[in-house]
Parts: structure tokens; C-alpha cells; sequence
């Protein structure tokens, strides 16, 4: 039925439909006219909504994951005041000439 009224009102790109199957082309009539109705569900019907389903859903490229950069690992601390710190590297002392 819809697709007759797509032809016949080749200007109108969504009509308005109302549960016991009339179709209008201002939404505020079908939903008045629905309103006096026990189901008084109005849908959209959109040009080419009739149209027959794709067969194979499509397919989306994959998008791999970005990768965030290396973080560098932060420097040990220790909160206990007693723990042992690194010993500073010993100085060679210069050797004595005689």
C-alpha cells in the first residue's frame, strides 16, 4: 500500500500510519484519528523503508586498537625513613708518588 502512495505523492517522503492501516501525511491528523482508536500507535513510513532487506549484513573495516606509548616506570621510593639507601659509588684515591 505505501509504495502506491509514494508514487502517487512523489513529493512526500514519510507518511504517517495508523493502526487500523490509514495512512496520513501530517503526523498531528494521524495522531488525532489515532487518538479515537483503541491502539492508537502511529509509525512512520519513510520512502524506501519497503525496500527488501540486505541479504548479508555489512561489514565494517576492523579498526585495531590504538596503542598508547610506554610508560616509563616511576623511580622506587620507600615511605619507611630507616630503609636503606643505595651507597653512593667510593672515589678512588689518587695514588702517592714517592
Amino acid at each position: 500500500m505505501s509504495k502506491e502512495l509514494f508514487k502517487s505523492y512523489p513529493g512526500v517522503n514519510v507518511f504517517f500510519k495508523t493502526s487500523d492501516g490509514q495512512y496520513f501525511q501530517e503526523e498531528q491528523h494521524a495522531v488525532a484519528h489515532g487518538n479515537t482508536l483503541k491502539d492508537s500507535i502511529v509509525e512512520p513510513v519513510k520512502r524506501g523503508a519497503a525496500k527488501e532487506p540486505v541479504k548479508e549484513p555489512v561489514k565494517e573495516p576492523v579498526k585495531e586498537p590504538v596503542k598508547e606509548p610506554a610508560k616509563e616506570p616511576a623511580p622506587e621510593t620507600s615511605a619507611d625513613p630507616k630503609a636503606k639507601k643505595p651507597a653512593a659509588p667510593k672515589e678512588k684515591a689518587p695514588k702517592e708518588t714517592k
